[in-house]
């Protein structure tokens, strides 16, 4: 784990490999699981960048909001 950030509701986690994982309240979709579980109790990787992101890239900073998280990447893409 090279970056742990949390808000009041949930937390992530960003590995050495650029891989994210997150936890806590979800009721607005914030841990970016495809899931209507409102709790995730277990950290849980996001698989979203899977397709998304090109070999080259990585994303390199996580944050986490009341409601949101964002993803910066080696390329200056932001997602949220």
């Amino acid at each position: 784990i090279i970056q742990l950030v949390s808000s009041s509701n949930h937390s992530l986690a960003l590995t050495n490999k650029g891989a994210i994982f997150s936890w806590g309240s979800n009721d607005s979709g914030q841990c970016g699981l495809k899931t209507n579980e409102e709790k995730i109790w277990i950290p849980t990787k996001i698989s979203t960048f899977s397709g998304i992101l090109s070999s080259s890239e990585s994303i390199i900073q996580i944050k986490a909001g009341y409601a949101h998280s964002l993803a910066l990447t080696s390329k200056g893409s932001l997602y949220s």
